[in-house]
C-alpha cells in the first residue's frame, strides 16, 4: 500500500481530564515512538509508564501524570523515533515477497517524514551563508546581552533623570520658603519698630524692673523666695492648718489682718469616717464616738461605738420576740435565729409497762394430796422507767442548724451532739401461771432516770371447784423530771379466772414521748 505524507507529530495541552491522546502517523512497534512532556515552567523532559494502542495508520497513548490526568500548563508531545536501519535482505535468483519490499520501503519513507518534522522545527541557514551553526548561536547570544545592557543603560539614565528632578523641586521649594520666612522676619520687624510700651490693656514692649534678672541669652528669672521653717514642738516655725483646724477672722486681704487676734488657730468642724484619726473614746476614755442604729453590728465600746436610742428600741423589740420557748415534738433540724445563748431541755421517751401474765386454767391436779383441784392467776407487768431530763446552755451563730432527734416510748432524744437524754426502759411482763410451779410473780419495773418505777403484783390461787381469782395489778411507771414528758407507762394487770374460766391479762401502757424544748437565754 502506499504511505501518504504526516507530520509526524501530535502535540496536546493538558486539561485536568484527558489520558488518552491520538495520534495519525503510522508506526510498527510501540518502540518507534517517544513521549515528551513540557512543565509550565518549560522545563522538557521525557515522559514515561505511558502504553500504546497500535493501528495501521496511527494509534492512542494512554498516559497517566501522577496517577492522575496531565494538568493545565503542561504540553505532552508523539513523535516518532525511527530506528534508521534496514534490515531486508533480498537474495539474487531467488523469490521477493511484495509486502517485504512495501514495508521495508514504508519505514524508509517514515524515517525521511521523521527528518522532515525536525528539520521543520530547526533553525535553517541560506545555501550561500558562510556561517555555522555556532556562530548563529553566539550571534544570537551577543544580540540577547546587547539588548539587556541597553536596557539596563535606558534605566539607570531614567532613574537619574527623575532623582535629578526631584532635587530641582527640592531647592525651589526650600529657596521658596527661605523668602518667605525673610519676608516674615521683615514684616516681624516693622511691626516692632511700631511697638509702643506694655500698659494693661496692651502688649506692648516691657523694661526688666528691679528684682528680675536677664541672662545673657535673654532668658529672664525671679531670685527665689527666702526658705521657710516648719514648725515643730521644739522650734517656732510656719503652720500648715491642717484637717479639723480653721482661722479665726476673714479669709484674704487687709480685713483679715484687721481682725481681732488675726492668725488664730482654733478647732473646728472635725468629724471623719476613720476612727484614729482624731482619737476614739471607750469605756475608759473620753473621745470621738460614732452612733449605730444597728444593734447587731460587730463592733464594742473599745472601738467607739455607741448605740443610738433607735438602736436600743430595735434591740429590745427583737428580744421581746425572741424570748418565746420552742417546743419540739418530733424530730427535725432546729435553726437559730440569732446568735445567742440559748437554754436546751432534753427529755428522753418514757418507758412503755410490762404485759402481764397468763392465769392458769383450773383442773384435777392427778395426786392424792390435799387440794386436788387448785387455778392460779397471772403476776402484773411493771412499770415502765422514766426518761433522763437534760439542761445545757448551748452557744449557736445566727443561722446555724442543729439536727434534733426527738424519742418516742423508750427512745432517746438529742440536740445534736450538745446534749443526748436516755429513754426510760420497759417494765418487765408478770409471771404466768403453770401446773404445779407456784403463785406467779409480777414484772420488774424498767430502768427510771426520775421517780423508780413499780414492779408487778403477784398472782393469786384457788383450790375450789369454782374459783375466783384476779390477776396480779400493774406496777406503776416512772415519773419524770419534767413533768409533761417523759414519763413511764404503767404495767398490765396479770388474768384471773371466772365463771369457769379464764379472764385475759392486759398488755402495758406506752410511755410518754420524748421532747426537746428551746428557749433564748437572756441571762434569767
Amino acid at each position: 500500500m502506499t504511505m501518504p505524507y504526516s507530520p509526524s507529530r501530535a502535540v496536546y495541552e493538558g486539561n485536568n481530564a484527558a489520558t488518552s491522546f491520538p495520534f495519525f502517523f503510522r508506526v510498527w512497534t510501540a518502540s518507534q515512538l517517544v513521549v515528551t512532556l513540557t512543565s509550565p515552567e518549560g522545563v522538557t523532559s521525557e515522559a514515561a509508564g505511558w502504553t500504546a494502542d497500535l493501528g495501521a495508520a496511527g494509534g492512542e497513548i494512554t498516559y497517566l501524570h501522577q496517577n492522575a490526568p496531565l494538568p493545565n500548563g503542561w504540553k505532552l508531545a508523539i513523535t516518532r523515533n525511527m530506528p534508521f536501519t534496514q534490515e531486508v535482505n533480498l537474495v539474487s535468483a531467488s523469490r521477493f515477497d511484495p509486502q517485504v519490499i512495501e514495508d521495508a520501503l514504508d519505514q524508509a519513507t517514515a524515517e525521511r517524514q521523521q527528518t522532515l518534522e525536525m528539520m521543520r522545527r530547526s533553525v535553517i541557514l541560506p545555501a550561500t551563508s558562510s556561517e555555522t551553526p555556532q556562530d548563529v548561536v553566539q550571534n544570537i547570544f551577543a544580540a540577547r546581552d546587547h539588548s539587556q545592557a541597553a536596557r539596563n543603560a535606558a534605566q539607570a539614565a531614567m532613574n537619574t533623570a527623575g532623582q535629578s528632578a526631584a532635587a530641582a523641586a527640592e531647592n525651589a521649594a526650600r529657596a521658596f520658603s527661605q523668602a518667605d520666612r525673610a519676608k516674615t522676619e521683615a514684616d516681624r520687624a516693622q511691626n516692632l519698630a511700631n511697638i509702643g510700651p506694655a500698659t494693661q490693656e496692651k502688649f506692648g514692649m516691657v523694661k526688666i524692673g528691679e528684682g528680675i534678672a536677664v541672662e545673657d541669652d535673654g532668658t529672664i528669672s525671679v531670685p527665689p523666695p527666702p526658705k521657710i521653717s516648719l514648725a515643730t514642738t521644739a522650734s517656732a516655725g510656719t503652720v500648715i492648718i491642717g484637717e479639723g483646724l480653721e482661722i479665726a477672722g476673714a479669709s484674704s486681704g487687709e480685713d483679715a489682718q484687721a481682725q481681732p487676734n488675726p492668725g488664730t488657730v482654733s478647732l473646728g468642724g472635725h468629724a471623719s469616717e476613720d476612727g484614729e484619726k482624731y482619737g476614739r473614746g471607750n469605756f475608759q476614755f473620753f473621745g470621738h464616738v460614732r452612733l449605730t442604729d444597728d444593734f447587731e453590728e460587730t463592733a464594742s465600746a473599745s472601738e467607739g461605738i455607741g448605740l443610738s436610742p433607735a438602736g436600743a428600741k430595735a434591740m429590745y423589740d427583737k428580744l421581746l420576740g425572741l424570748k418565746g420557748t420552742t417546743t419540739i415534738t418530733s424530730s427535725r433540724d432546729f435553726v437559730a435565729p440569732e446568735a445567742a445563748t440559748y437554754r436546751v431541755t432534753v427529755v428522753g421517751g418514757g418507758g412503755s409497762g410490762g404485759s402481764g401474765g397468763t392465769a392458769y386454767d383450773w383442773s384435777e391436779y392427778v395426786n392424792d394430796a390435799y387440794w386436788s383441784y387448785t387455778a392460779y392467776s397471772g403476776g402484773g407487768g411493771g412499770g415502765g422507767g422514766a426518761g433522763e431530763t437534760l439542761v445545757r446552755d448551748v452557744t449557736l451563730a445566727k443561722g446555724e442548724s442543729v439536727p434534733v432527734i426527738v424519742g418516742g416510748p423508750g427512745g432517746n432524744s438529742s440536740f445534736g451532739s450538745h446534749a443526748v437524754a436516755r429513754g426510760g426502759g420497759r417494765g418487765g411482763n408478770g409471771g404466768s401461771g403453770s401446773r404445779g410451779s407456784g403463785i406467779p410473780n409480777g414484772g420488774g419495773g424498767g430502768t427510771s432516770y426520775g421517780s423508780g418505777a413499780g414492779s408487778g403484783g403477784r398472782g393469786s390461787w384457788d383450790n375450789n371447784e369454782t374459783p375466783s381469782i384476779t390477776g396480779g395489778s400493774g406496777g406503776a411507771g416512772g415519773r419524770s423530771t419534767h413533768g409533761q414528758y417523759g414519763h413511764g407507762g404503767n404495767g398490765g394487770p396479770g388474768g384471773g379466772y371466772s365463771s369457769g374460766r379464764r379472764t385475759s391479762p392486759s398488755g402495758g401502757v406506752s410511755g410518754t414521748q420524748g421532747v426537746v424544748i428551746v428557749t433564748l437565754n437572756l441571762g434569767g
